[in-house]
């Protein structure tokens, strides 16, 4: 083999291995610490949110809003929106429920009058990280069965969430009563993973 022959075996093993290399380190593709046997898919993680409590100066006087350039009307968010099925002439039909709101008039500059309490009150702080894509360990495909499947509507009829028939099949209904379940319930959303079936009291075979 002459010299020009092995120069180009190298340059071409070199670039192999460098796309390998680079496309490993840029791709986070597979499920960490995966366990042998077990089955992963991404899912939707939710964006967080907290409860906390804020302190509002709240107005005890008898001034108006627009005769008191000190006021100001809040309005507090104290439950975020969610939805729920509700049967309607025979059909289940999903209900958006809107979110809590308390409408407070509060003092800006609390130096410039006494006539104001300070209460506290429970708030939805802004979300605290935006939803992302992970790996969470879902039921195998073996093992997601007619009678899993059955377990899993009469689940989530059960909470007023499916209204198909319980027939052993995944479809588009239910696929997205479940994404409704898991959006609801704070769960990894988009998958048959293993969070949601504990919530749900769903057992896996």
């Amino acid at each position: 083999m002459n010299k020009n022959m092995k120069h180009l075996i190298f340059i071409v093993l070199f670039s192999f291995s460098f796309i390998l290399s680079s496309h490993a380190q840029r791709s986070n593709d597979l499920p960490p610490m995966s366990k042998p046997g077990a089955c992963y898919a991404k899912s939707l993680i939710q964006a967080s949110h907290i409860m906390s409590e804020k302190s509002i100066a709240v107005y005890t006087g008898t001034d108006e809003l627009n005769q008191n350039d000190n006021l100001e009307l809040l309005n507090i968010v104290v439950e975020k929106g969610s939805t729920h099925w509700e049967k309607k002439n025979d059909k289940y039909v999903l209900v958006e429920d809107a979110q809590k709101i308390e409408q407070v008039l509060a003092v800006k500059d609390v130096s410039l009058t006494d006539d104001f309490v300070m209460e506290n009150f429970t708030v939805l702080d802004n979300q605290l990280s935006k939803g992302m894509s992970e790996w969470r360990q879902v039921i195998c495909e073996g093992k997601l069965h007619a009678k899993v499947i059955k377990d899993i509507q009469e689940k989530l009829r059960a909470q007023s969430f499916y209204n198909g028939e319980i027939d052993g099949k995944i479809g588009e209904l239910l696929n997205q009563s479940l994404a409704n379940y898991q959006t609801q319930n704070n769960l990894p959303i988009g998958s048959y993973n293993y969070e949601t079936m504990e919530a749900l009291g769903v057992k896996i075979p």
